[in-house]
């Protein structure tokens, strides 16, 4: 149903092309640009398009305008290992001080190096995220904080208030 209502839109889409490129037969360029915007350009695309399917007005569909091709991020493997390695040795080694390591280990190979925004996403992107054994680590990509499941965990907040001069502690138990 969806689709079909879709479909529907469309059509009526490809309706208002066929009155416009009429329009333009019958009144001219000046008064089509006036009445409806289009330029002359668009108007001889959709003729073009109408002709070629032997005047089918589904021609006149717009079609996607996505990309075939996206633009895909590329990284040398010797880098992408240099970075994966530093970050297993290092698991808390961010991409600020991985940067200049990474400069002369591009400079001693002869390869150019990526900028520090780029060693972020390769991070990112590859999820190269090397958790200690024994510790609750938080991982950036994961959008929610650790929750400690084991029974005997307490979880504390405190809060520091100063009344009347007088430091009053306040504990909170969760």
């Amino acid at each position: 149903m969806v689709s079909s209502m879709r479909r529907f839109s469309q059509d009526e889409v490809a309706q208002e092309r066929l009155r416009i490129i009429k329009y333009y037969a019958k009144y001219g360029e000046r008064t089509t640009k006036e009445a409806f915007n289009v330029a002359r350009g668009t108007i001889f695309v959709w003729r073009k398009r109408l002709n070629l399917s032997s005047g089918k007005i589904t021609s006149l569909i717009p079609f996607s305008t996505k990309p075939h091709n996206f633009r895909v991020m590329a990284t040398d493997p010797k880098i992408f290992e240099y970075i994966k390695n530093l970050r297993t040795k290092y698991p808390r080694l961010g991409k600020e001080k991985i940067y200049p390591l990474l400069a002369s280990y591009c400079q001693k190979e002869g390869l150019t190096p990526i900028e520090e925004s780029t060693i972020g996403k390769v991070i990112k992107r590859n999820n190269l995220y090397y958790f200690r054994q024994g510790r609750v680590y938080h991982n950036p990509g994961s959008k929610y904080a650790p929750r400690q499941t084991d029974v005997g965990h307490l979880q504390m907040d405190t809060m520091v208030t100063l009344a009347t001069g007088v430091k009053e502690v306040c504990l909170f138990c969760h």
